[in-house]
């Protein structure tokens, strides 16, 4: 069983990804209608790119968060920071 505070900490995650992925597109038709040569539109879109790598980890942590996976929890009192598999 995952704890509550994990799963809404999984879901605003979720949410924030949401909102990073429509900003990236944003950002892309912003560098694509640009009238700039190449190399000055190189900069953002290399920029763009690592926003896209770190939404992309961010998008995994949240779905391995609140997909069961096999993963019990177990904490001394409230904390859940200690977790052990399940066999």
């Amino acid at each position: 069983m995952i704890p509550a505070g994990v799963q809404g900490a999984a879901g605003a995650l979720a949410a924030e990804v949401q909102a990073n992925g429509a900003r990236i597109r944003k950002m892309h038709r912003l560098i694509g209608e640009c009238d700039c040569d190449e190399e000055t539109k190189a900069m953002p879109r290399e920029q763009v790119q690592h926003m896209e790598q770190e939404m992309n980890r961010l998008q995994a942590l949240a779905r391995n968060e609140t997909e069961s996976r096999g993963a019990c929890w177990a904490g001394c009192g409230n904390n859940p920071r200690i977790t052990f598999l399940c066999p």
